[in-house]
């Protein structure tokens, strides 16, 4: 909502990718954790119509310092009549 209000276009589509990484040298340095420390990269591609890449974002987060929490519910299936 904020890329659309700020920027005018619409996401179709995110794909999101998290890989584990070693922590590179000059993130490491920024948020004062080891180089080559365990790490998680969080890379999103956002895409508008026709499939067009309009914006790329790339965290990385030191390893002890992130939590990737999802919840899921089961939807009672209808009655049989």
């Amino acid at each position: 909502k904020q890329i659309e209000a700020i920027l005018g276009i619409q996401a179709d589509d995110i794909v999101q990718k998290i890989s584990a990484i070693s922590m590179p040298e000059d993130a490491a340095d920024f948020i004062g954790v080891l180089p080559g420390s365990p790490a998680l990269e969080i890379v999103r591609h956002y895409s508008g119509s026709g499939g067009r890449s309009f914006e790329i974002s790339r965290n990385v987060h030191p390893a002890k310092r992130f939590t990737y929490s999802q919840v899921f519910h089961r939807k009672s299936p209808p009655p049989l009549t």
